[in-house]
Parts: structure tokens; sequence; C-alpha cells
């Protein structure tokens, strides 16, 4: 059987023998370049420099608080992105979001493989001085009662009472807000960072280290929680994506969902329609009532009590159940699983 040719690592399509018997990719170069930038995600803090001699420096910077994305830039901008270098990609950052507060960390870099001729050295200087002078007025280091709207970094022991509709890139070592309001978004969360509410559609992109949120309410998300980060109650349909390492949620209330656990992550109960898909390693769920779903148990994995239709799809190794009221449901177990009967269900004769 003849073997397919193997994929372009760029557009990712099985790439075409040449007539040399080489192998190439089935897409133009431009659409090949094309893809590759779409499928490159741009990073905080992302700008475009347009040149114009009639301003201080010779250029004009372009950049928002609202996306990193160069694409969105030029969108908003109306710009044209052609063939004909008319403007520069530039991304202003830190070799580690541990240092975000940092200024003088940041570097400059260019965006793309190609760089128009006017962006010179000296350009390039001018441009990070500007970008270095935003970083610096963006970094919180007191106490604020109230933010709204634009793009904050949070450093040292930083409490902001309420945070509503804004951007907060990132949240170093124990800085501290009281309540995430509206569409807020936190990037990253690391050291011992904070959040005591998160309300609305607020987000938190990363929880690292043993950062914590207290109770999330609403449609609030978290995308990833690593190390022994922590969410104390979660209600209504907010949402955990993966849990991994030692991290934690005490409650899951209404519709809330936790996508993937991994490691010795822990939920202390499950109620409502509230969903695990996968639970892997020494992870545990104290309690699961009415339609709440575990799809997959492995390793000594454990769910102590399941009531109503709570279902259970695979148990593995030794994972264990409690207690199966009602209609609830585990469609395989193996090794030393063990699933207790309903304590009021009679023997068989």
């Amino acid at each position: 059987m003849k073997k397919p040719n193997p994929k372009c690592p760029v557009c990712e399509k099985p790439m075409q023998r040449t007539k040399r018997g080489g192998l190439a990719c089935s897409l133009s170069v431009p659409k090949q370049q094309q893809q590759q930038d779409k499928n490159k995600m741009c990073e905080f803090k992302s700008g475009i420099v347009l040149r114009d001699e009639s301003l201080k420096g010779g250029f004009k910077l372009l950049m928002s608080p609202w996306t990193e994305s160069h694409s969105d830039l030029i969108a908003i901008h109306n710009l044209r992105d052609g063939s004909r270098l008319r403007f520069a990609r530039v991304e202003f950052k830190p070799t580690t979001m541990d240092d975000a507060d940092k200024p003088d960390t940041y570097r400059l870099q260019i965006d793309e493989e190609r760089c128009p001729e006017w962006f010179d050295e000296e350009m390039k200087e001018l441009v990070s001085d500007r970008m270095r002078n935003y970083i610096k007025s963006i970094i919180i280091k007191n106490d604020v009662c109230l933010l709204i709207g634009g793009q904050f970094i949070l450093s040292g022991k930083a409490t902001i009472g309420t945070a509503k509709n804004c951007i907060i890139t990132a949240m170093l070592d124990s800085s501290n807000v009281g309540v995430m309001r509206g569409s807020s978004n936190v990037g990253e969360m690391r050291g011992s960072s904070n959040v005591g509410e998160m309300r609305d559609s607020s987000k938190v992109g990363e929880m690292l280290d043993s950062s914590k949120v207290g109770e999330m309410l609403g449609s609030s998300k978290v995308g990833v929680m690593l190390g022994s980060s922590n969410v104390g109650v979660m209600w209504d349909s907010s949402n955990v994506g993966v849990m991994r390492g030692s991290s934690n949620v005490g409650e899951m209330l209404g519709s809330s969902k936790v996508g993937v656990m991994r490691g010795s992550s822990n939920v202390g109960e499950m109620l409502g329609s509230s969903k695990v898909v996968e639970m892997l390693g020494s992870s545990k769920v104290g309690v699961m009532r009415d339609s709440s779903k575990v799809d997959m148990m492995r390793d000594s994995s454990n769910v102590g009590v399941m009531w109503d239709s709570s279902k259970v799809g695979v148990m593995r190794d030794s994972s264990n159940v409690g207690v199966m009221w009602d209609s609830s449901k585990v469609d395989m177990m193996r090794d030393s699983s063990k699933a207790p009967r309903n304590p009021n269900q009679k023997n068989p004769e």
C-alpha cells in the first residue's frame, strides 16, 4: 500500500511530489504565508507602526487595550495589507509574564519575517520607548476603589475593589481584586494573587501557582487551573476548562462545569446539572447530585455519593463510587473499582 505524502507543517495539507522527486506544499508561497500568519497568536503587547514624517519620531504607533491581534488592529484602522510593506507588526513583551510589571525587561520584536526599510534601528528604539511608557502607565501597585475600562497590570499588594469591563493582563505577587463584573478579563493570575468574586461574563485565562478565586457566578469562566490554584464555589453556568496538578474547586452548583481534571485535582460537591468530562490521576468528587455526570474516571479517582440521574461513564484501576441512587449509572468498572448499591434496594432472591 502506497504511503500518503506527509502534511505541510504550515497549511497541514498533504504535500505534492515535484518533477525532481521532492516534496512541496500544494499552496503558493503567499497563501502559505497567510495561513502561517493566521495560525500564529499575537502576544502582549502588540502594535502596528506606520511611517508618518509629520509626527514626532516620524511614525504613528497603533495599539488597543482590547486586543493583541494585529489582524484586529488592521481592521480597526482600515489599513491595506498587501505585498508592499506599508507598516510593521511589532510586539513589546518581557521574557516571562512573571516580569510583566518590570518595563525595563521588555524587548521589541518584529512579528513577521520581513521588515520595512524605513523601520531602522533608531525608529525601533523610539517605538520601544513609547511602548515602555505605555506599560508603565498601566501598572497598578496601590489600592484602587474602582477600575472601569482599559488595560492594567496588577503588581505587589495592589488591591482593586471592583473591576468592570476592563482587561487585567496579569495579576502578580499578592495583588487582589474584590469583584470582577461585566466583561472584565484577567489574562493570567500568578503568585498568591486573588479574585474575590467573578460575576457576569468575567473571565480568567490561566490560574498559576497558588492564585485563588473565591466565587464564580453567572457565566464567568476560568480557562486553565495549574499548580495549587483554587476556586471556592462555582454557581450558575460558570465554567473551568482544565484543572491540573493539585488545583481545587470547592463546590459546583447549577449548571457549572469542569472540562478535564488531572493529577490530584478535587471537586468537593457537584449539584444541579454540573458535569466533569474526565477525571485522571487521584482526582476526587465528594458528592454528585441531580443530573451531574462524570464520563471517565481513572487511577485512584473517587466519587463519594451519586444521586438522581448522575452517571459515570468508565471507572478504571482503584476508582470508587460510595453510593449510587435512583437512575445513576456506571457503564464500566475495572480492576479494584467499587460501587455499592442503593442502600434502600432489596437483596436479590
